[in-house]
């Protein structure tokens, strides 16, 4: 099915890149954290774990505004998401996600005549048992 709604152009902005394929992508991003963390192994586990909140929190985000697939005004602050990441639609429509706490994070969205207020929790499991490290609550309005 096709939307009237016009599509974002598959090409990059100025400070953006595309890569072939994900394991390309990834491999570049991995480049790219190791030398921001450093060595010492305490700082990448904290920082990998920081990311993968951060990429579930993104994915989740995704699906609540699949309709209107809004980009992202990633800054390079070290506590951006805690201040706040800008969303941008292609019509106009504007947004934040922002980290409230390590394991909640808030959307909030505004079209035309939409608005869309999430929030809800990202979750991990230790590695060694299983259970849920970090929980907290969720919920949300569309108006």
């Amino acid at each position: 099915i096709r939307g009237t709604r016009p599509r974002r152009p598959n090409r990059p902005r100025e400070d953006e890149s595309l890569y072939a394929d994900w394991p390309t992508a990834a491999a570049y991003a991995w480049k790219d954290l190791s030398g921001a963390v450093g060595g010492d192994p305490r700082t990448w586990d904290a920082s990998m774990a920081e990311c993968r909140s951060l990429e579930n929190a993104l994915a989740i985000a995704s699906l609540h505004l699949a309709e209107w697939d809004p980009g992202i005004d990633f800054c390079g602050l070290s506590n951006q998401a805690e201040l706040g990441l800008p969303l941008r639609g292609i019509a106009g429509e504007s947004g934040t996600l922002t980290r409230k706490r390590p394991d909640i994070w808030v959307l909030n969205w505004v079209a035309k005549q939409t608005v869309v207020a999430r929030e809800w929790s990202i979750f991990e499991l230790s590695e060694k048992t299983g259970e849920v490290v970090h929980a907290g609550r969720a919920g949300d309005a569309r108006r």
